[in-house]
């Protein structure tokens, strides 16, 4: 997936045009296809996989200084849930995140905007079907990322994006209060959209 992106970007790369700069006060509205790709864990060995998903997503950038913004992203994502390589059920994801970026347009003197960026994940489990999958109280992580933003016409662009998000839940065995494990989900999210600036 990483060289999809990269392929994308540098096709997109050729028919850049002008915009305007990224001043204080600037909105950029994104939507992307998302591909979760998460790397999963248990503390204690549990063999519990969370599979790979792909879910729509919105963004919105808000340039609190020339070249440096906040992020909001909010999704949502459905993933099925094993155990042993067996089907145990499914779980909702809820992982908004926030972060500042720091945009290198300036630097390279170009409409080319790439960007680095470094955040906090608030991420909420529902409507698990699953077993010992709880929905517990919000994971909170750090998350890191890498995008850019390629103008097509004015301030239409298009946007490739790469995160990584720290995240966990529980595992409990049904009905009791009995934590079996920790699962971290710790996904990988590569996302490709188109944005306008205004």
């Amino acid at each position: 997936k990483t060289k999809l992106l990269i392929i994308a970007l540098l096709l997109t790369t050729g028919i850049a045009s002008e915009t305007r700069a990224n001043e204080a006060g600037t909105w950029l509205i994104r939507s992307r296809a998302l591909y979760i790709a998460p790397s999963v864990s248990t503390t204690n060995g549990t063999p519990v996989d969370v599979k790979t998903q792909g879910t729509p997503e919105f963004d919105f950038s808000y340039f609190v200084a020339k070249n440096v913004s906040l992020e909001l992203i909010l999704g949502m994502a459905r993933h099925q849930v094993n155990l042993s390589g067996n089907y145990l059920g499914t779980l909702n994801v809820l992982p908004p995140t926030l972060s500042a970026q720091y945009h290198f347009r300036d630097l390279l003197g170009t409409a080319f905007d790439p960007y680095a960026g470094v955040g906090l994940n608030v991420t909420l489990f529902f409507n698990s079907t699953t077993a010992i999958v709880t929905e517990s109280s919000p994971s909170f992580g750090p998350s890191l990322q890498i995008g850019a933003d390629i103008p097509i016409k004015g301030d239409i662009f298009i946007n490739v994006d790469i995160k990584k998000v720290w995240m966990q839940t529980n595992l409990d065995l049904a009905g009791t209060s009995t934590q079996l494990d920790t699962l971290k989900i710790n996904p990988w999210i590569y996302g490709v959209g188109i944005g306008f600036k205004i």
